[in-house]
């Protein structure tokens, strides 16, 4: 594939620069924003009027669902005081609740817009259209339709994608078949830097759009160029009788245009048109293209970003370097593509490769857990962590939880990963207290204090994503840790290893690579999933007999505050194990698609319950379920364990016969458990590389295809995987 640079004719066309502007923000307020939309109305209540121009009007429109949506404010003007007021007091309706629509709003800013031009001679208008979901209102032809009728009336136009739950494709496809610049914004710190450029910035009036026949066959449906801002824009290619090639509409004044081709091109292509072009392929998740492009520029460090990109974020990143680069050249005359991005000021071979094993989020978190020496300090002042996840609230506040020290750090007791979707978080234990309530009815039976321990799960992937936190973990880790952390590049090489201290590590990861998706055998991720099976199994048992246990935690509390008392701290969250405070769940105002992955072993879907009726057939001899065998494995070895002539006669030396039990139980258990953390993250990578790398059994030929049939001590476990598209409340 070729990248062509096709030259646009000069145009003679007389422009105003600097009209009066007419700014359209339409602003989604759909229940999604609820965590952001206090910054957002306190951001434009500050900022428009400080920072819009004289003679400018700024008109604001929310929405959410469909037939929700209406005009904040039409044509506010920086006059005097009164409007500043009637401005902020307009804001005060902006809250987030409902889904998301796009249609209405953007049909009503073309209506807005029409009316100030024509008030206001010579005029031009600009739309910012923000949103951070799927529309899950309007059909995909609608809003279409709807964009290319406010590209007739706008001169100027940005779609801004908030977050990482956005419908790329179809905010590119709209930003495409317009001309649009289209932003990527993270989070409100990056969004606040879009609003404000486009608050400032200027409009340029009486600029047409101009067709442009295409010389040579484009490989895609889109060609790109740029501004004199540097930013990158798409168009669609378009047809019609007179056009060889199709034809593009781009606005006058743009003096070249790139596109993929499989013919090549007369007119030579510099860094920065395989720069621009790779933009585009990025964006429209084209790595066709983008290689094409990476093979020219011959830059180790982008095509190492690349290579490991497989993740809306990871493209997003891509795209950011590229636009960074862009930009800088479009307003520095010396800019020196050599100098900035070929390592050394040399190119890499042509056929260059990075390693494809390269070292992902799932190994440095692993590597995390494999010592207790590594700590993680979630109440560091450099970790900024929000929930991604529907917020709580406590049912209660009979008893309050208490951190023992926030100064500690804590090991990582465990990864917790989804078994259905691309989530992954980080447990830990944090020691503290709770303060009884002194007003409750048995706080003359309980102690004003109470020392537990809460457990807690911060997401660090959720939907193949990374969480922001991960640009600044906070740990303290172990000499050999940190040396692997050095080698990987997490941790500059010049800088020592201090026992206990906290190490700020910008986790700048993949989540996976590429010899992850080269291949995934079927035959291993079922083995691997029969095996979990077991020791869900075997765990099961284990704690029951724990459970069963006269010497059980609860019944020391039971012990020291009584029976009824101890039942209180239950219903509340304290049991002498950990306290977990019972919670309401927010209601869902919005949501998002997403891929999961379910794995199914038929005869196999639950674990029975341990019980009389189970104990009583292993004793019998009584026919077993398929599942009820895999429980009678642990059963039947903590039979042997109680049964064995040296149990019995440790049991005797000991005042309670338990201990003795409780010690082998929670050794079994121990092993499970370490089992099933290998397990858990093998399986999980497995599923990663699937959901995210788009790939799928080596054993079958399509995705229609996935039973294979394990079978392990004579027993056949059918296994099946399904990909399917869920909605996500949030």
């Amino acid at each position: 594939m070729h990248i062509i640079t096709q030259k646009v004719p000069y145009s003679e066309t007389t422009v105003n620069y600097d009209p009066i502007v007419n700014r359209v923000f339409v602003v989604d307020c759909s229940g999604s924003m609820w965590n952001d939309i206090n910054y957002v109305r306190t951001q434009m209540s500050e900022k428009i009027p400080r920072l819009t121009r004289v003679g400018d009007t700024v008109s604001i429109i929310r929405f959410s669902s469909k037939g929700c949506f209406d005009t904040i404010y039409e044509g506010f003007k920086t006059n005097n005081a009164n409007d500043i007021i009637k401005l902020r007091e307009s804001l005060k309706s902006l809250k987030a609740d409902g889904c998301t629509g796009f249609v209405e709003p953007i049909n009503l800013s073309s209506s807005i817009a029409i009316k100030l031009k024509k008030e206001i001679s010579e005029s031009v208008a600009h739309l910012f259209f923000m949103t951070d979901g799927y529309d899950n209102c309007w059909s995909k032809n609608d809003i279409i339709s709807s964009i290319k009728s406010a590209g007739e009336i706008f001169e100027g136009m940005t779609i801004v994608e908030y977050g990482w739950n956005c419908n790329r494709m179809l905010l590119t496809e709209m930003a495409s078949e317009v001309g649009a610049t289209q932003v990527f914004c993270e989070n409100f710190n990056s969004y606040d830097a879009a609003f404000e450029n486009n608050l400032i910035c200027g409009v340029h009036g009486n600029v047409k759009k101009t067709k442009l026949q295409l010389e040579t066959k484009p490989a895609r449906d889109y060609i790109s160029f740029r501004n004199e801002e540097g930013d990158v824009i798409t168009a669609i290619v378009q047809n019609d009788s007179d056009s060889k090639y199709g034809y593009v509409m781009i606005p006058e004044g743009v003096s070249l245009i790139n596109y993929p081709s499989e013919s090549n091109s007369t007119v030579m292509t510099e860094e920065l048109g395989y720069m621009t072009a790779a933009y585009s392929g990025a964006l429209h998740m084209d790595p066709d293209t983008v290689f094409a492009c990476l093979t020219n520029l011959q830059s180790k460090c982008l095509i190492d970003l690349f290579c490991n990109s497989f993740t809306k974020q990871d493209y997003s990143d891509f795209c950011n370097t590229l636009l960074v680069e862009t930009k800088e050249w479009s307003k520095n005359p010396n800019y020196n593509f050599k100098k900035r991005l070929w390592e050394n000021g040399q190119p890499v071979p042509a056929n260059y490769l990075p390693k494809d094993d390269a070292y992902t989020v799932l190994d440095f978190l692993d590597e995390l857990t494999n010592s207790g020496e590594n700590l993680f300090y979630p109440y560091h002042k450099s970790f900024q962590y929000e929930k991604m996840s529907i917020y709580t609230i406590n049912k209660t506040e009979n008893l309050k939880f208490v951190v023992e020290n926030k100064e500690m750090g804590y090991p990582i007791s465990d990864l917790t990963f989804n078994e259905n979707r691309a989530n992954v978080s980080v447990k830990i234990r944090i020691p503290g207290k709770v303060i009884v309530d002194p007003t409750t009815p048995f706080a003359k039976e309980l102690p004003k204090e109470i020392s537990t321990y809460i457990f807690r799960n911060y997401n660090v992937i959720k939907d193949g994503i990374k969480h922001s936190s991960l640009k600044n973990f906070p740990v303290s880790l172990s000499k050999d840790t940190f040396d692997k952390f050095v080698t990987e590049g997490l941790i500059d090489q010049n800088i020592n290893w201090v026992e206990g201290k906290v190490y700020n590590i910008n986790v700048n990861l993949p989540v996976i690579n590429r010899k992850s998706v080269t291949s995934v055998s079927a035959k291993s991720f079922y083995e691997d999933n029969v095996r979990l099976t077991e020791l869900k199994s075997y765990q099961k048992v284990y704690n029951s007999i724990l459970k069963a246990s006269k010497t059980t935690t609860d019944s020391i509390f039971s012990m020291k505050f009584g029976v009824e008392a101890t039942k209180w701290l239950e219903e509340n969250g304290l049991n002498a194990s950990c306290f977990s405070a019972p919670t309401f769940t927010g209601l869902a105002t919005d949501s998002y698609p997403a891929t999961e992955i379910n794995v199914k072993i038929a005869k196999f879907s639950s674990i029975p319950t341990i019980n009389d009726k189970f104990t009583t057939k292993i004793s019998s001899n009584g026919k077993l379920t398929p599942s009820e065998t895999l429980c009678a494995v642990a059963y039947k070895q903590y039979l042997s364990f109680i049964m064995d002539p040296d149990t019995k006669a440790a049991q005797d030396q000991v005042l309670d016969p338990w201990e003795i039990t409780n010690v082998w139980v929670n050794s079994k258990l121990k092993e499970v458990v370490n089992e099933l953390r290998s397990l858990r993250l093998s399986i999980a990578k497995t599923k990663m590389s699937i959901l995210l790398g788009h790939i799928w059994f080596s054993e079958f030929s399509s995705m229609e295809e996935s039973e294979l049939t394990i079978v392990k001590d004579e027993i056949p476990f059918v296994c099946t995987t399904e990909i399917r598209t869920v909605s996500v409340e949030i």
